[in-house]
């Protein structure tokens, strides 16, 4: 069965191919696999371009977009950055796209309880607001390439996903998200530090967690209270009741300074100082 027409449109125009739109491998979700049997599939954009990151603040200079290996940064930010023109100036296509290899990444996990979808590996989209487009065509599609019912109308994509069998979350340093529709999306938010806002007011108001960068070597004890971060990417398995610090030990951003770091990391009575 061939695909719909502006999927295949899509795929040749950004190069897109069943294994180069969601990225399947690193090294935190891979702890959480190791950790709970949780498959991770993650969307990765560029930050800052097209308006995907409007609160960031002393995140800018120290993202982890610029970490890892930087003998692959020439593939990885041209692919980022074809999947955020893509979303940018052909929205629904490249959601319909999302969709399907939401799917593809499902159906090959048929004996997992649970497989973790993060729309937000490097960006802070509203995936709240997004809705999707779901014709016939990839009504059928995907029903026959992945035995997985999608129902043809529009739909929140959040809603879709977990329709799917999918359980998104993500991180925020935005304040104008809609916390109750996320909740009741199932999409789990874990506030972030470094936005232009404050985060960590918005998380004690809406009782949700705090993730926080603390400079401290690999391996060094966080602070009294603090979960870490570092042992699973998997944040809808962190207490919950009330707002906890997820402790992240910072890990080092191609070309930031050592004043641009001790700015963006947390202090570790961040929560006395709140």
């Amino acid at each position: 069965m061939r695909l719909p027409s502006d999927l295949t449109l899509i795929r040749k125009r950004y190069g897109f191919t069943s294994s180069n739109v969601l990225t399947y491998n690193n090294p935190k979700t891979d702890k959480t696999f190791k950790a709970f049997g949780i498959p991770t599939a993650v969307l990765h954009l560029t930050p800052m371009l097209h308006g995907v990151c409007p609160a960031a603040g002393t995140c800018q200079s120290t993202c982890l977009h610029r970490s890892g290996n930087q003998r692959y940064f020439t593939v990885k930010f041209a692919r980022r950055k074809l999947r955020s023109d893509a979303f940018h100036y052909e929205p629904n296509s490249f959601k319909r796209l999302l969709v399907l290899e939401i799917a593809r990444y499902i159906s090959k996990h048929p004996d997992a309880k649970t497989i973790a979808i993060r729309l937000n590996g490097t960006s802070d989209v509203r995936w709240e607001f997004e809705l999707v487009d779901i014709d016939q065509h990839l009504c059928l599609y995907i029903s026959k390439m992945f035995g997985i019912y999608v129902p043809v109308g529009t739909y929140h994509i959040l809603n879709l996903i977990r329709m799917m069998g999918g359980t998104c979350y993500d991180y925020t340093k935005r304040v104008d998200r809609d916390f109750d529709l996320c909740r009741k999306l199932g999409y789990q938010l874990t506030m972030s530090h470094g936005s232009i806002h404050n985060t960590l007011a918005v998380a004690f108001e809406h009782g949700l967690n705090y993730a926080a960068p603390i400079d401290i070597k690999r391996g060094a004890e966080l602070p009294v209270g603090w979960v870490d971060g570092d042992l699973t990417d998997w944040r809808p398995g962190d207490p919950t009741g009330m707002t906890h610090v997820i402790g992240l030990r910072y890990k080092r951003a191609k070309g930031a300074t050592p004043e641009q770091v001790k700015e963006f990391c947390a202090d570790a009575n961040i929560l006395a100082l709140a």
